[in-house]
């Protein structure tokens, strides 16, 4: 942590420091607050956290469900301005949405992810599909079904599953 203070002075970065390795260790042991403690220490050394880190506490987030955490940290990595977001990024907070059946976050998201002019993938149609579905609306599933078959994205059998 001493070394976190001293390094703004000395010009290091984030990358530098080899933070989104320890990162990864906490996102691969699926410790959402250790990933996101490691981003708080950075930012209160005054250390601009990379956007490797930023995707990590995201997907850490998304991957225990957590969408309103993931969307938080989605808001700050946006502010922080390190990079800007991409179609990977949507599509985790998309995911979340879905899992949890929160078809108006996802459909948020989505719409977010279309100004922003990421071209969606097959995979965030399928959490769309899967966002209205778990949410016990199979019109609006039919409807991402139909928008993703229009935009001749494949349609596998996972889809069903």
């Amino acid at each position: 942590v001493d070394l976190l203070q001293e390094s703004p002075q000395a010009g290091l970065t984030c990358d530098e420091l080899g933070i989104p390795s320890i990162v990864a260790q906490h996102f691969r042991e699926n410790d959402a607050t250790g990933v996101e403690g490691w981003i708080e220490m950075l930012e209160a050394a005054s250390i601009q956290p990379s956007s490797i880190c930023y995707s990590m506490v995201i997907d850490a987030h998304a991957e225990n469900q957590d969408s309103k955490r993931a969307e938080r940290w989605n808001e700050a990595f946006r502010r922080a301005g390190a990079a800007k977001l991409d179609g990977s990024s949507y599509g985790t907070i998309i995911g979340a949405c879905a899992m949890q059946g929160d078809a108006q976050g996802a459909q948020q998201w989505f719409d977010t992810l279309e100004k922003a002019g990421v071209d969606p993938d097959a995979d965030i149609y399928k959490s769309m599909i899967k966002a209205f579905a778990q949410a016990g609306d199979p019109v609006g599933a039919a409807k991402w079904f139909s928008d993703m078959e229009q935009k001749g994205l494949p349609v596998t059998e996972e889809l069903f599953e």
